[in-house]
């Protein structure tokens, strides 16, 4: 069964070509927020072939903070393979990537994350504190580790 690893991605394209051999091919080429606030920039051949969805290290074009440099090194990528393409007879009209296709899901996530972040905190205060304060003391006999008495 293959796992589905692609909820970073915030852009992505596909490119339809051929290979050396004549035989159709896909390219997909994407950009995603990765862990410690990283700009990805991926490039994959065929990736319907693969086992899972998880891109290979050298799937990576680019990996930075810049937004700037993320767009720039997609768009290349994705203006090379539309040239190669049409110039096999696969002519694509693709969009390049833009800055506010990528705010919009970044938005999204951050301030979803940030209400998450919120009401567990509201929680942890209106309630676990509330019961903290309400338990004044706990006993715990070490012969009956697994029972626990409120007095």
């Amino acid at each position: 069964m293959r796992r589905k690893t692609t909820e970073g991605r915030f852009a992505e394209r596909v490119v339809h070509g051929v290979d050396d051999a004549g035989a159709a091919e896909t390219i997909v080429i994407w950009i995603e927020r990765k862990q410690g606030a990283l700009w990805g920039v991926g490039r994959a051949v065929n990736p319907e072939n693969r086992s899972s969805d998880e891109p290979r290290r050298d799937d990576y074009l680019f990996e930075g903070y810049e937004l700037d440099d993320a767009l720039d090194a997609a768009n290349g990528a994705l203006e090379d393979d539309l040239t190669v393409s049409e110039s096999d007879g696969r002519p694509e009209d693709l969009k390049p990537f833009t800055r506010v296709e990528l705010l919009k899901p970044l938005e999204r996530w951050f301030f979803g994350r940030c209400l998450v972040d919120a009401l567990l905190e509201l929680f942890r205060q209106r309630v676990l504190e509330s019961f903290r304060f309400a338990v004044d003391f706990v006993h715990v006999d070490a012969k009956r580790l697994r029972e626990v008495e409120l007095e």
